[in-house]
């Protein structure tokens, strides 16, 4: 019997964010040092394949419809058949829509069930009217035994059981050598959706006042499909500065880090644990990241710069001179700290104490 069955199965996946990148790379570790099983759905799997990240061969792809209520039925199928045979079930933050087949073995077998909730901020859905969401968050916080959360904002709510959660450390997903180049002191780069939690109204404003246009701003992103007419008229103002550049997304970040002398992280609610701030990092950008929540977890070692979330032109433009010419000079020790600090071995460690799942030394591989 396999000691954890690892559910990454959910809604089709489109693009891969910063929690989908980390949750490829947990898989790979769990599976190859502890003996996890892993389910995956065929479009995540088709995107891994495109990224840095190594795709295990014992990682299980399962087939799904385009038909999204036969999808529905068939993965919570697939997972409630393959949970037979583990001790303890994980779902990460994209398998929420398994929560029937969470229920179900909860209820009918007593399995072993934890989960993750990869979010901000359970009452940032609440305002925003993901009902669904919330919904199912609530039924998981009644069957599981452990929930992981990311961040200390999640905790301060109180919406899960305090004696339930566990807070986790950060972890790069990346690739363990990622690509280092020279950097191009001249270059800004902006990852995420384009939308307001993410920052696009103090990236238009940091654009606006930048000093002689010296600087160069790339951003990768999209807009939600739901945005309203000033997130709209933002990103076009944004777009009509000369010396910015839209890439739209995309889901192998490496070659857009390594060159580039900053990245901007300016969420409003929490940074903290950003992949795109670990992962400029760990090429050797150097990383602003906005004074909000738990941000200040990413501590202070080489290449981060906090910045207060109230906008001062003098202050911002102070640090990213300072951030571009200090990575200028140090992007090779600001990448090895960080790929010592945020480590992913380090962190499936703390996450298999954690969350209680139970190792036989013989499921362990090193």
């Amino acid at each position: 019997m396999s000691p954890l069955l690892l559910v990454m199965c959910g809604r089709r996946v489109e693009k891969l964010g910063g929690q989908d990148r980390r949750w490829l790379k947990v898989a790979n570790l769990l599976s190859e040092t502890h003996g996890a099983k892993i389910l995956v759905n065929a479009s995540y799997a088709r995107l891994a394949k495109n990224t840095e990240i190594p795709f295990s061969g014992s990682i299980r792809v399962v087939a799904e419809s385009k038909n999204k209520y036969i999808a529905y039925f068939w993965l919570n199928l697939v997972v409630f058949f393959q949970a037979l045979w583990a001790k303890q079930i994980h779902f990460c933050g994209n398998a929420l829509e398994m929560t029937p087949s969470a229920v179900l073995l909860w209820a009918l077998l007593r399995k072993k069930i934890t989960f993750s909730f990869n979010g901000v901020s359970v009452n940032y859905l609440k305002k925003t009217g993901q009902k669904k969401s919330v919904g199912l968050l609530k039924i998981m916080n009644r069957i599981a035994s452990r929930i992981e959360v990311l961040n200390e904002t999640t905790i301060v709510e109180k919406f899960f059981d305090s004696d339930k959660i566990y807070l986790s450390n950060g972890m790069y997903a990346g690739s363990d050598s990622p690509l280092l180049l020279p950097k191009n002191p001249k270059k800004i780069v902006f990852a995420g959706h384009l939308y307001a939690a993410k920052g696009v109204y103090l990236l238009l404003r940091i654009i606006e006042t930048c000093p002689d246009n010296k600087y160069e701003f790339v951003i990768y992103g999209e807009r939600v499909s739901d945005s309203d007419s000033e997130i709209n008229k933002c990103i076009e103002k944004i777009s009509s500065y000369a010396n910015v550049s839209f890439m739209n997304h995309t889901n192998d970040m490496s070659r857009a880090y390594s060159d580039a002398s900053v990245v901007l992280s300016l969420q409003t609610i929490s940074n903290y644990p950003s992949q795109v701030v670990m992962e400029g990092l760990a090429h050797g950008a150097a990383a602003i990241i906005s004074k909000n929540g738990d941000s200040e977890r990413f501590g202070d070692g080489p290449g981060i710069f906090y910045v207060p979330s109230e906008f001062d032109q003098f202050e911002y433009w102070q640090e990213i001179s300072n951030a571009a010419e200090f990575s200028s000079a140090n992007f090779i020790s600001i990448s090895e700290s960080t790929l010592k600090k945020f480590g992913a071995r380090k962190y499936v460690n703390d996450f298999v104490a954690n969350m209680g799942v139970e190792v036989d030394a013989s499921d362990v591989r090193h």
